[in-house]
C-alpha cells in the first residue's frame, strides 16, 4: 500500500471491476475511474455500433470475400451471383437501443443521419430535449417486435446479464441484426449461436464476449457475423485522454491533492 497511494482504470462497472474495487479500499488505495466529459470514447464506441450494424445491413463480409478471393467476375456474372451478398435499407426501420446513456444516445445521433427510426428502453426516460423523436418503451420485451436491428449499450448488472437469450431473441422479428459494444455477458451466446443457426436472426455485430479474449469461436464461422476484439474505444484520441486523464488523476493523489475522479464520486 504505502508504494501503491493511488489507482486509476479506465471503467469500474458490473463486470468484476468491482471486485478490483473492493480490493483496493481494503488497503486504503485510493481508487479513481474516468469520467463521462471524456466524450470521444463514447463518440467512438457509438460509430463502432453503426460501423458493426452496417456491415450487416450491407451484407458486406460475403461481398468483401468474392473480391478478396478473386472470382469477382465468376461471381457476378453467373445467374444469382449477387446471392448472399444482398443487404437491407435501413431507412425508416427501427433500431432499438437498450440503455440509452452516452453511448446509447450517441448511437441515436448517428442512426438518425441514416434515416433509421429510435427506439429504446431505458431504467429511466430521458427527458424531451434528449429523446427528441425517438419512441420510448419502458418495457424491453415490447420494444424488440419492431426492432430490425438491436443495439446493446447497457453495463453489465446482474439485472442486465444474459437479458439477451432465447426466450427475448424470439420476441424480435425474423432477420434482425443484433449489436454489442457493451458487455459479453448480456447476451446468452448460446441462444445467439442457435438463433443464428436457425436463420431466425440476419446477422450480429459483436465487439464484446462473454468470455474474452478466448471468445467462442463457433461465432466465427458465420458469415452474417461481424467480431472485433473489444476495440470500440480504439482511436489514438480516446486512448489518450484516458491515459493522460488516468495519469492526472494519479499525480494528484501523489501531490497530497483529491483527484478529479474518484469512484463513486
Amino acid at each position: 500500500p504505502a508504494a501503491a497511494p493511488a489507482a486509476a482504470g479506465e471503467t469500474v462497472g458490473g463486470d468484476g471491476s468491482e471486485i478490483v474495487l473492493n480490493a483496493l479500499t481494503s488497503e486504503d488505495i485510493e481508487a479513481e475511474t474516468l469520467p463521462g466529459e471524456l466524450a470521444c470514447s463514447f463518440t467512438t464506441s457509438g460509430d463502432e455500433a453503426l460501423l458493426l450494424a452496417r456491415g450487416n445491413v450491407a451484407s458486406s463480409d460475403p461481398a468483401v470475400g468474392v473480391v478478396k478471393v478473386g472470382d469477382y467476375v465468376e461471381r457476378v456474372a453467373a445467374p444469382g451471383g449477387f446471392d448472399g451478398m444482398l443487404g437491407f435499407d435501413p431507412a425508416g426501420k427501427y433500431i432499438g437501443i437498450y440503455g440509452m446513456g452516452r453511448i446509447g444516445q450517441a448511437v441515436a445521433a448517428r442512426c438518425r443521419a441514416f434515416g433509421i427510426n429510435i427506439a429504446y428502453h431505458n431504467r429511466t426516460r430521458l427527458p424531451p430535449e434528449k429523446e427528441a423523436d425517438a419512441h420510448y418503451f419502458a418495457s424491453f420485451e415490447e420494444m424488440l417486435p419492431r426492432c430490425r436491428i438491436l443495439s446493446l449499450n447497457a453495463p453489465s448488472t446482474p439485472e442486465t446479464r444474459g437479458i439477451l437469450n432465447k426466450r427475448t431473441l424470439a420476441l424480435l422479428p425474423k432477420g434482425a441484426i443484433v449489436i454489442n459494444v457493451a458487455r459479453g455477458d448480456l447476451i446468452n451466446e448460446a441462444d445467439l449461436i442457435a438463433a443464428l443457426e436457425s436463420g431466425h436472426l440476419g446477422g450480429a455485430g459483436l465487439d464484446v464476449f462473454a468470455n474474452e479474449p478466448n471468445f467462442n469461436r463457433r461465432l466465427a464461422e458465420f458469415p452474417n457475423v461481424f467480431l472485433t476484439p473489444h476495440a470500440a474505444s480504439a482511436t489514438v484520441e480516446t486512448r489518450s485522454g484516458i491515459a493522460g486523464r488516468a495519469l492526472e488523476n494519479v499525480a494528484r493523489v501523489l501531490r497530497g491533492e483529491p483527484p478529479r475522479d474518484p469512484v463513486g464520486a
